[in-house]
């Protein structure tokens, strides 16, 4: 479930205009996925 809160807030935040924010987690495999889908 912490992933897809993590998930949920990035999009809010970019729907909302918020560009300049920094997500933290200690989740490897989550920001492992979320760099790869980036790329």
């Amino acid at each position: 479930m912490g992933r897809w809160a993590l998930l949920q807030a990035m999009k809010e935040a970019n729907l909302r205009g918020l560009n300049m924010i920094q997500f933290e987690s200690d989740s490897q495999v989550l920001t492992e996925a979320i760099r790869t889908r980036r790329s």
